[in-house]
């Protein structure tokens, strides 16, 4: 998978990401070489987000350092977030 910015609270799957299995990302938008790693808690179909930290519900989430939308519900690290737990902020 990979992050975006250092910021942002999910990661874009690059493949199908087992249940289970480790997931490893590299921060495209950063200075260092930064690594983030989770493991999904979900089967995260490719260019599908996975939640790389916990999220209370009304949580604004960020992907490429910005706000893209706010949690219609509890998401945990590891977790699939999509339209089912996600509601854009886009008009």
């Amino acid at each position: 998978m990979f992050v975006h910015d250092e910021e942002d609270d999910v990661g874009v799957a690059v493949t199908d990401l087992q249940e289970g299995n480790k997931a490893k990302a590299k921060v495209l938008k950063s200075e260092e070489l930064v690594e983030k790693e989770v493991t999904p808690k979900d089967e995260i179909p490719l260019t599908h987000k996975i939640a790389l930290v916990d999220m209370e519900e009304g949580h604004e989430v960020i992907e490429y350092g910005e706000v893209i939308g706010r949690t219609s519900q509890k998401i945990s690290a590891g977790e699939h977030v999509h339209t089912h737990n996600i509601q854009s902020l886009r008009v």
